[in-house]
């Protein structure tokens, strides 16, 4: 082999060399960055029970009061997770009647189906009772 061959397989691998230190040096430094955490915020809407199948589904109709994209009514699937008050004071599910004003706390999404299915309900804050025994 002459000394050009030489030359240059010396310069390809000392090429080949660097670029496999500065991807590991700088794979570390994107690896030791703070990391974004994508924490879910409740969301929180004003609503009027207009229908109460059970302890575990209702529907809530939005008030003029939210922004445009909670006026629809949702359905709420509701499980033994969803706390319930009335003037920072706990309350059972019975006492929700139809009509009753309510102020309801969920996370996530809701389904793009008639009606929205939210189905992660956290909370739901007694407003305004109805005294409308209907249920």
């Amino acid at each position: 082999m002459d000394k050009n061959n030489i030359l240059k397989i010396i310069v390809v691998v000392l090429v080949f060399v660097l670029i496999m230190v500065l991807g590991y040096t700088i794979g570390n430094i994107i690896e030791g960055m703070p990391k974004k955490e994508y924490i879910e915020k409740d969301i929180t809407f004003m609503g009027v029970i207009t229908d109460i199948k059970s302890n575990e589904v209702i529907y809530v109709k939005g008030t003029n009061d939210n922004p445009k994209d909670f006026r629809k009514t949702y359905e709420l699937k509701l499980n033994d997770k969803v706390s319930y008050s009335y003037n920072n004071e706990k309350i059972e599910f019975d006492i929700l009647n139809v009509g009753d004003e309510v102020k309801v706390t969920f996370k996530g999404e809701y389904a793009d189906i008639y009606p929205p299915l939210l189905d992660r309900v956290s909370m739901i804050e007694l407003i305004k009772q109805n005294f409308n025994k209907e249920k």
